[in-house]
């Protein structure tokens, strides 16, 4: 019984849309037997707080696991895009997590065995003025995977946080009327 290897037969046989060696990122050569190598379905899950005064210090925690069918073989990144307004905060992050750009922290390094997971902690401090009773979207997104993902359905999550002032003594015109 003669038949070709999996990555050279002309058949998607992993369902990920691609087919065979080069096309298909589970195939590492056209006689590898097995497109559905390197998957890892890694997903990101965000938590942090509904409401925050503002100008105060607030914590987001992202749970980063690996779902399988294989382990991670090179490191995962995750970004996260935080709203205008909000400043990171090093000092209360993981140690992997730098800004990156105006409004983006990069966590790197993250390495997973198959349903294995592991947490991280991005810190800011919330906006001074001008978003009193305004809800700010924080997202974190799996920016760099290591081999092919076959679910980005579970590849961002996003938290919500409504920054709080206490309108009668804070000195602003939080209600744009003129009056302090």
């Amino acid at each position: 019984d003669e038949r070709n290897a999996e990555c050279s037969d002309g058949l998607d046989n992993d369902g990920d849309g691609a087919t065979d060696y080069p096309n298909d990122g589970g195939c590492d050569s056209p006689i590898d037997d097995n497109e559905a190598d390197g998957l890892t379905d890694i997903s990101v899950t965000k938590s942090g707080p509904a409401t925050a005064m503002k100008n105060s210090t607030i914590e987001y925690s992202i749970r980063v696991k690996n779902f399988g069918p294989d382990a991670a073989t090179t490191p995962i990144a995750i970004r996260d895009d935080f709203p205008t307004g909000f400043t990171f905060n090093p000092s209360g992050s993981t140690n992997n997590c730098t800004q990156t750009s105006t409004y983006s922290v990069t966590c790197t390094g993250i390495e997973l065995d198959v349903n294995e997971s592991t947490y991280l902690t991005i810190s800011f401090v919330t906006p001074t003025a001008n978003y009193c009773g305004m809800t700010l979207a924080n997202n974190a997104v799996v920016s760099s995977t290591p081999q092919g993902d076959p679910n980005p359905l579970n590849d961002i999550s996003t938290v919500s946080t409504t920054i709080e002032c206490y309108e009668c003594s804070d000195g602003a015109d939080n209600d744009f009327d003129g009056a302090t």
